[in-house]
């Protein structure tokens, strides 16, 4: 299961307290941390051996927070003498400092598709979520005022992002704390706010999320609409090639059509969040990768034809996705999110018994091959030096897996209607595919301009036609930046 949406990229992590240097990283995900001099800075200065997803500079600007999987660490400023500060069993992001540095708080990803915001003191005690309700909540990022009364930060509800306010008790510690109040409402979806140092503004980037679909034209190599160019992603097509379903953004409804777009059909309604749907292969239902308020990502079904969805999974502890059936439909293949996934796991349909592959450890996206001889599926994205990218092959006869091929990075593999080629993409600028019995890597199309792949709730999708034909979201969302004037009592 692709994972990571809904988390703003930037290179930039946070300024320096006395505003002379820029702390950023390189990459998407776990990246080196550098320094950069402002104004004017051209050279960047690595801090010490550093690797994280997330940083911040301490209050008095003598000492750098980071988080990666798993843990949150302290640095000296230069990066030397890293500590831990907390364990955690998932990522650590948005890590932010109280103005008196008695509080870090931070958002909390266990990879349950979920997140939450948590605080701890500066020697790692007293670590606790901010908000009682956590565990119904999807919150992320935030800062407080510069006078330290007020947290803003971003709340995630039925796909659309609000910012919201909450005022502080004197003591910074209490397990307890005021109820939040929603400062923006409407169609418009707000990022990660940036309270101004006055305390009278509070910047954020404003957004309508978008997106046309196309389909790549080999022959003339052209991209163009497809489907009319309606905003949908996670495209699957029945066996007989005649029906689709998709999820339409941003709702994250699921829906089914023909390939022409007749006989529309809406098969969910929100507040349930959908994605990855595949088609069974008699073409009477849709098992799909499915979010309810309060839980995790886990799988569903429902019939083509319309009806009631049922949940196939009692976990709700545990983020499950990417349900693939059996060619002869009697089981789904699934797997777990990218970050630290356990195994890949087969459920039987009929006792509803669920195996584990053997030695799946550290796999996830997994396929079954239209022969149903063998699955695929891709090595975890590891830190914090994540290595190239491998697509493996589990052999159902044999039991064994074995490396297909490896490469910087593999994105929604992809087996082609024939099951002679896996195709796949770079999330960024390209659609590649590889032949079955060989590990040579073979381009087949290119993206005119890098970044325009749309992010839906599992990354940046790419699918495939009944006849091999790249499919992806082309990103027309708006964004603007906007300053909230706000009076704050």
């Amino acid at each position: 299961m692709e994972s990571g949406a809904d988390l703003d990229y930037s290179p930039v992590l946070d300024y320096s307290p006395i505003r002379s240097e820029l702390l950023i990283r390189t990459a998407v995900a776990t990246s080196p941390l550098w320094a950069l001099s402002v104004p004017g800075g051209t050279a960047l200065r690595r801090l010490g051996g550093i690797v994280a997803e997330d940083a911040a500079w301490s209050p008095d600007g003598q000492s750098i927070t980071f988080g990666r999987i798993n843990e949150i660490e302290m640095a000296n400023v230069d990066g030397s003498d890293p500590r831990k500060l907390a364990s955690l069993q998932g990522d650590s992001i948005y890590l932010r400092w109280s103005p008196d540095g008695k509080v870090l708080r931070f958002t909390f990803c266990p990879g349950s598709g979920s997140s939450s915001i948590w605080e701890i003191a500066p020697d790692g005690s007293n670590l606790h979520p901010v908000f009682p309700d956590w565990r119904v909540r999807n919150d992320m990022g935030g800062a407080w005022t510069a006078d330290g009364k007020y947290f803003v930060f971003r709340s995630i509800r039925n796909g659309r992002g609000s910012i919201f306010a909450v005022r502080e008790k004197k003591d910074l510690l209490a397990r307890t704390i005021a109820q939040p109040v929603e400062l923006t409402t409407g169609p418009m979806s707000f990022t990660t706010p940036v309270p101004s140092p006055d305390g009278k503004q509070i910047f954020t980037e404003g957004f309508l999320d978008r997106g046309e679909l196309m389909r790549y034209d080999g022959k003339r190599r052209i991209w163009e609409h497809y489907l009319s160019g309606i905003s949908a992603t996670d495209l699957d097509f029945s066996r007989d090639g005649e029906w689709v379903t998709y999820v339409l953004l941003p709702e994250g409804t699921l829906w089914r059509s023909r390939v022409d777009g007749s006989e529309r059909l809406q098969l969910t309604i929100p507040p349930l969040r959908t994605g990855m749907p595949r088609w069974a292969p008699d073409g009477k239902t849709i098992a799909f990768t499915g979010l309810k308020p309060s839980e995790t990502w886990t799988i569903y079904q429902v019939p083509a034809a319309g009806g009631e969805t049922q949940q196939l999974l009692s976990e709700k502890e545990y983020y499950y996705g990417d349900p693939n059936w059996s060619p002869d439909g009697s089981q789904l293949v699934f797997g777990e999110s990218n970050s630290s996934p356990k195994a890949i796991h087969i459920l039987d349909l009929k006792s509803r018994r669920i195996s584990e592959l053997p030695n799946s450890a550290g796999l996830f996206s997994p396929r079954w091959s239209p022969d149903g001889r063998s699955i695929i599926a891709l090595t975890a994205n590891m830190v914090p030096n994540p290595p190239p990218a491998k697509l493996m092959v589990f052999d159902l006869g044999n039991r064994n897996w074995k490396e297909w091929c490896e490469t910087s990075y593999i994105s929604y593999p992809e087996f082609s209607w024939s099951g002679n080629y896996v195709y796949f993409s770079d999330s960024t600028t390209g659609f590649f595919r590889v032949r079955r019995g060989s590990n040579k890597v073979e381009p087949v199309a290119t993206l005119d301009s890098p970044g325009a792949i749309k992010q839906d709730a599992f990354w940046y999708w790419t699918g495939l036609t009944p006849d091999d034909s790249p499919l992806f979201l082309h990103d027309t969302s708006t964004r603007e930046i906007y300053a909230l004037d706000v009076d704050l009592p």
